[in-house]
């Protein structure tokens, strides 16, 4: 990998800045070709954990067309000094999920968007849990828009293997509360049934215009929101604009046992989204066609949400649990509920700042950049006996 040039700022989280960024074409020749274009996340050198946690993700799931593609890594010293940790991504210039409702005003997604999106995100959630891992924290804001109506997975920064991980790893809240599943709430699991759930939430806010659990619950604040997602019997109401086959889907969607919640390979076999892969959905025209709008002009490849439920900003961050000497516990879930609710911001800021900084990686940092591989997909179960 040789040079590129960083852009202007599209985006700011908790775990970075992305910045557009371009290849100079003397430098896309080479035999590492670069797209001409790409989004650039980065963060401070000593604070890239989370990064090379992506990278690594990104990685082991190379070639799967609903995963953003990662380009590498590089180490860059920026004029004022500070050394960066960046990872070059796939830019997509339709934005997020996200965007995509907000640019229609909240409106509703037809149908035939819904089971064409539906599709491609569970063929990548598919291949994720294949690879052993869990994305744990699936919502708009990290599912990108391409031109034909499909749907990418991006940000990769809360992953970690399944059913297993660190101590550590055991003990941090995950993922953003709109659409956490109850065991996560409850027990602090997050394996790929966690994934399903969201996945579920994320499909009614496209069919409702509105938050699945902000559509009919009249949850006031975060509280309570955890509360009802956590400790009550209560599931997110399903849209009734919905076909039956979409509500049966979003029913397996949100079994809130997660050994009797639907797979991905499942799902995909539901007659929802079984021959969305024949339909060609439209996503480009004007605002006021009535089916999927993306201009490619309003939006950006990680707009952070201001708010999520009109709260005050949640973050989708993960902060360790105190401890007891005793070792790692699994906490009570008022006490879950308590620091989830409690939680850290994540602020938002959008630079229109027009200098282009052309930087470039040296050899030496590419040796550093090697991570260790994230573990294989798990053998697949011997058959039961007659």
């Amino acid at each position: 990998m040789t040079g590129w040039v960083r852009g202007p700022v599209v985006g700011r989280g908790s775990f970075g800045t992305v910045h557009l960024a371009r290849c100079p074409p003397a430098e896309s020749t080479c035999v590492e070709a670069l797209p001409p274009v790409m989004a650039v996340k980065s963060c401070p050198l000593a604070e890239s954990a989370s990064l090379r946690r992506e990278k690594v993700a990104l990685d082991c799931l190379a070639g799967c067309p609903e995963i953003l593609t990662c380009y590498g890594a590089a180490v860059t010293v920026e004029p004022d000094g500070r050394r960066l940790y960046n990872i070059l991504l796939e830019y997509l210039p339709g934005g997020s999920l996200a965007d995509l409702l907000l640019h229609r005003r909240r409106r509703p997604l037809p149908e035939a968007a819904l089971r064409s999106f539906s599709a491609s995100l569970l063929r990548g959630l598919r291949r994720i849990h294949q690879a052993g891992l869990v994305h744990c924290d699936i919502k708009p804001q990290n599912l990108l828009v391409t031109g034909d109506g499909r749907a990418k997975i991006a940000d990769f920064g809360l992953s970690k293997p399944a059913a297993g991980g660190s101590a550590a790893e055991s003990s941090q809240f995950r993922g953003t509360p709109l659409y956490m599943a109850p065991e996560s709430v409850q027990r602090g699991e997050y394996e790929p049934p966690a994934d399903i759930w969201a996945l579920g939430c994320v499909v009614a806010e496209m069919a409702s215009g509105e938050p699945a659990w902000r559509h009919g619950k009249g949850c006031a604040d975060a509280a309570s929101l955890m509360f009802l997602i956590g400790s009550g019997e209560s599931s997110p109401e399903i849209p009734e604009v919905l076909s039956e086959q979409g509500r049966d889907f979003l029913r397996k969607c949100f079994v809130r046992s997660p050994g009797e919640r639907w797979t991905a390979e499942m799902l995909l076999c539901h007659s929802f989204v079984e021959s969305s892969g024949e339909e060609q959905v439209p996503v480009f025209g004007d605002v006021d066609d009535d089916e999927v709008v993306v201009t490619g002009k309003w939006g950006s490849p990680w707009a952070s949400p201001r708010s999520v439920f009109g709260f005050p900003t949640w973050a989708s961050a993960g902060t360790p649990l105190q401890r007891s000497q005793g070792g790692p516990s699994s906490p009570a879930p008022a006490s879950r509920l308590r620091c989830l609710t409690a939680g850290s911001c994540w602020p938002i800021s959008f630079s229109e700042d027009s200098h282009w900084v052309t930087v470039r990686e040296g050899p030496a940092e590419r040796t550093k950049l090697r991570s260790p591989r994230l573990p294989a997909a798990p053998p697949a179960p011997a058959a039961a006996a007659p």
